[in-house]
């Protein structure tokens, strides 16, 4: 069965940007309603699962901590040692899900949607990363979180899929039921720093 996608906020609360749920002269937060993932979880560790998983979904699956490796329009995000985040477009899941699970009958690697799990969300502005940190800590030490990795934190109290795409923008997976907490608790950190 399959269910229509459905937002947490509906509409754009901000009609000047587009999906924008807050704006302000230094930070912007978007619902990315748009972005589908899917769950890969693996029954047994081994880098020769790795390269038809990638084949499958059509991104090399990141085989380190942290990182994340793109391919045209996905997005691969290593969670664990044996399971990892793949993002596409919304309406590409369900065919994905199936290219996996029928490449693996075996189920050495399962393949679910993820996308009603999670609710994402664009942090962008020079201010992105202080709103993030109001909320939970951050490395941002010359080794810490760089641009181009991803971590699963802490963040307000909330779970949260960490994404650094560059040094003002960041991709955010939250709780589908924590995404309106969540969001109210950043916009009140903007709202506190003007």
């Amino acid at each position: 069965m399959r269910l229509e996608a459905q937002t947490v906020f509906g509409t754009s609360l901000d009609p000047a940007v587009p999906g924008a749920i807050f704006t302000s002269p230094s930070a912007t937060l978007r619902e990315r309603s748009d972005i589908g993932c899917i769950l890969l979880s693996a029954a047994i560790d081994g880098n020769g699962i790795l390269d038809a998983a990638g084949e499958a979904v059509g991104v090399e699956l990141p085989a380190t901590a942290g990182a994340y490796k793109t391919q045209e329009a996905r997005f691969a995000l290593m969670l664990s040692p044996r399971s990892w985040i793949v993002q596409c477009n919304i309406d590409e899941e369900t065919a994905l899900v199936g290219r996996v699970n029928a490449t693996f009958a075996d189920r050495t690697i399962n393949a679910s949607r993820f996308s009603d799990y999670l609710c994402w969300f664009e942090l962008c502005g020079p201010d992105g990363t202080l709103l993030l940190k109001e909320g939970g800590f951050l490395s941002l030490e010359r080794d810490g979180f760089r641009v181009g990795h991803a971590k699963r934190t802490l963040i307000a109290k909330v779970t949260a899929v960490l994404i650094r795409l560059d040094d003002q923008a960041w991709l955010i997976g939250i709780e589908r039921s924590r995404a309106r907490y969540f969001a109210d608790w950043l916009i009140s950190c903007a709202c506190l720093d003007r």
